[in-house]
C-alpha cells in the first residue's frame, strides 16, 4: 500500500501549525493592551516589607480581575535619590518575573509599569 506525500510528510514533520507555517494561529487570542494603567498601588509611607507584600497581593488581585495594565507607585526615596522600598520591591517583582508568573515589568524612576499576560 503506498501513502501519498502529505501523509509522509506529516509523519516526519508533525502537523502543520502557525509556528511552522507562518500562517496566523487563529486559536490564539489578540489582546490589547492599554496605554494607562488599569490599577495603581500607591506605597509612599509603608514599611520595606509591607510594602513587598502588598505589592504582591495588588498583582495577584490584578490577575484575578484579568487585568492587563498596572503601576505600582513607590517613590524616589530621600533626597539622596535611593529608595529602599523601590529597590526591594523591584527586586520581588524580578522574582515573580522570571519565576512561574506570567508578568512583564518595566522600571521607572519611582514606579513601576507592570504587564499581567494572560
Amino acid at each position: 500500500m503506498t501513502e501519498n506525500m502529505d501523509d509522509i510528510m506529516r509523519t516526519v514533520t508533525g502537523n502543520p501549525t502557525a509556528e511552522n507555517t507562518g500562517e496566523p494561529d487563529l486559536n490564539k487570542k489578540l489582546v490589547h493592551i492599554p496605554n494607562n494603567p488599569q490599577a495603581t498601588l500607591d506605597l509612599h509611607g509603608f514599611r520595606v516589607l509591607e510594602g513587598v507584600w502588598e505589592a504582591e497581593l495588588f498583582i495577584k488581585r490584578c490577575q484575578k480581575n484579568e487585568l492587563l495594565k498596572i503601576r505600582i507607585i513607590t517613590g524616589y526615596g530621600s533626597e539622596t535619590g535611593i529608595s529602599l522600598l523601590f529597590s526591594h520591591v523591584g527586586k520581588r517583582l524580578s522574582e515573580l518575573e522570571s519565576g512561574y508568573e506570567k508578568i512583564k515589568v518595566e522600571r521607572k524612576k519611582g514606579f513601576f509599569d507592570i504587564l499581567l499576560l494572560p
